[in-house]
């Protein structure tokens, strides 16, 4: 069989927002035969981490430092070269 495909999820932050909840929607009814996720929040985590955990997807927060820190383009790049993904 096929390998699963590794897809990475990015987005500002994991509060209770639409974006945010909409996420959670999509990966909790992806076909975990077919598909890897992963959750990446840029800027901070919020109280939908846990929930993202409970249904065994990897959550990883990269917290800004400030409004424009360009260090994040290269952690994140970093972490998707490691992390071996296929779909941003």
């Amino acid at each position: 069989m096929k390998d699963k495909v590794n897809i990475l999820f990015i987005i500002n932050g994991l509060g209770i927002g639409g974006a945010e909840r909409n996420l959670y929607e999509y990966v909790k009814h992806l076909d975990r035969r077919r598909y890897h996720p992963r959750v990446c929040s840029v800027g901070q985590g919020g109280p939908l981490k846990e929930d993202f955990e409970k249904l065994d997807v990897e959550v990883v927060v990269f917290p800004k430092k400030h409004k424009f820190d360009f260090t994040l383009i290269y952690k994140v790049a970093r972490y998707i070269r490691k992390s071996k993904v296929d779909i941003v």
